[in-house]
């Protein structure tokens, strides 16, 4: 069940107090250009390190055909599969009960939520009228809404989270060997986990697969919670991790100091598994560029709005100008960023780099000698 509300203000801002905000946003502007740029340069590195991990782990890998302690194995990086066990989870404060690996509880609230939309009309003289439209809604949210930062706080109040997400451990062991929780939390397969039998010490009924806080689920009040649960159960897991005396699998130091482990649901070789972290590092290298040539972008954006904002004395011109500072705006992001993503790629690559200078000028000392042959 859904209800909404709805507020609109009108803003006119004259002239000079725009002209006035965009100067400031200069500032703000030269700001993100300087963290766009540490960002694109420490993402450079990053990718690097963790590939150079990645590869120097793979090497150093060795296949274990059962999960049995063998002292000669000690201080290695293992690959192994076999049958995950872990033991009797519990959430004392539900009185919820399961046997498995790690057991997280999530917490949902019925909450008012405010959405802001605007409206942007320019005058002739650089006069500028903003309309807002405030639409107030509930809806479940696994995160507290501050309502004391609406528009409307009176009338669109929400409760504290009386409850909190957490996560429930137990030892798991894989054959001789016990994980640490660290490489536990590493783990994969994760299941919903519907509650039974539960002793709840709160007014919480079991509604489907949820415990449900609340006067009426087929009509949730601001404040109405839904507690549900996810499980990570026994079962076959092929683990890549370091092989300590006491018999724990732990997490591994690279040479380059990087740190390996992984845990995955389901048998899988060792070169499938850091193929797929691979992928995962390369994705995650792709979206930190992204986001360092949009905070780029949006910095000369704010460097240049004193432009657009002088020209809307008359609108077109104004709109023209925007459109303009856009175009600049990229085609400095364009090489500006793609400036530092070059050098800092060869920067954390200097044998690469040493290499392809060393065929550059090859190739140049081989174009001179032919010309001079001709």
């Amino acid at each position: 069940m859904m209800s909404n509300d709805i507020h609109t203000e009108t803003i006119t801002r004259s002239y000079g107090s725009r002209l006035g905000d965009s100067l400031k946003g200069i500032l703000f502007g030269l700001a993100l250009l300087v963290g766009a740029t540490l960002l694109i340069w420490y993402n450079e590195g990053r990718s690097v390190e963790r590939s150079e991990t990645l590869s120097q782990g793979l090497a150093a890998t060795h296949a274990l055909p059962q999960p049995l302690y063998d002292p000669i194995n000690d201080g290695k990086l293992l690959h192994l599969s076999g049958e995950l066990r872990g033991g009797s989870l519990l959430d004392p404060l539900f009185g919820v009960h399961a046997k498995g690996v790690m057991l997280m509880r999530h917490v949902t609230m019925y909450q008012w939520h405010e959405e802001i939309s605007e409206e942007t009309k320019q005058e002739l003289g650089g006069k500028e009228t903003i309309t807002k439209t405030y639409r107030y809604q509930t809806a479940w949210s696994d995160s507290p809404i501050d309502s004391s930062y609406f528009k409307k706080p009176i009338e669109h109040q929400n409760p504290p989270f009386a409850y909190t997400k957490e996560q429930f451990d137990t030892t798991a062991t894989l054959g001789d060997f016990t994980l640490e929780p660290r490489l536990v939390h590493e783990a994969d397969g994760w299941r919903n986990h519907t509650p039974q039998n539960i002793q709840t010490v709160t007014e919480a009924k079991l509604v489907g697969d949820a415990l449900y806080i609340g006067a009426n689920p087929a009509t949730p009040q601001v404040g109405d919670v839904k507690i549900t649960y996810t499980i990570v159960p026994e079962g076959l897991y092929s683990v890549i991790a370091r092989q300590n005396p006491q018999k724990i699998l732990s997490f591994y130091t690279t040479p380059n100091l990087g740190e390996i482990a992984f845990i995955q649901a389901g048998i899988h070789t060792s070169e499938a598994i850091f193929a797929q972290a691979k992928r995962e590092n390369s994705i995650m290298a792709w979206g930190l560029r992204a986001l360092g040539l949009l905070l780029m972008f949006s910095g000369f954006m704010l460097v240049m709005g004193p432009l657009s904002t002088l020209a809307s004395v008359v609108p077109f011109l104004g709109n023209l100008v925007g459109i303009g500072t856009a175009l600049i705006a990229a085609i400095l992001t364009l090489i500006l960023g793609g400036g530092i993503i070059v050098i800092a790629w060869f920067a954390h690559r200097p044998w690469l780099a040493g290499v392809l200078l060393l065929l550059i000028a090859a190739f140049v000392y081989w174009g001179i000698r032919r010309k001079k042959a001709a």
